[in-house]
């Protein structure tokens, strides 16, 4: 009869050595960190450009001329933003 295989022993011969898991691992957590930190970034810039776009579009509509009387284009009426947004509406009662 022959003798019995060790599976333990082909187990330990087909998986990889610790150290080469906890590289591997090493390598994952390596990418994560980075991924995090680039999407964290993107984040921040994306902030940062809406932020400056609110001030710019404020200044451009505090600044805007009024006027009174409404210009009109090919049938369209044209208005100031700020003019649109505080005028008053009758309430019915």
């Amino acid at each position: 009869m022959g003798e019995g295989i060790d599976l333990s022993v082909v187990d330990a011969l087909l998986e990889p050595s610790l150290d080469q898991r906890l590289r591997h691992h090493g390598q994952e957590m390596a990418v994560d960190v980075a991924r995090n930190t680039v999407s964290s970034r993107v984040r921040t810039a994306a902030a940062a450009v809406c932020a400056r776009t609110v001030q710019v579009v404020a200044a451009a509509v505090s600044s805007e001329p009024f006027s009174i009387t409404p210009k009109t284009r090919g049938g369209m009426i044209l208005s100031s933003p700020v003019r649109l947004a505080t005028r008053r509406v009758p309430v019915r009662r």
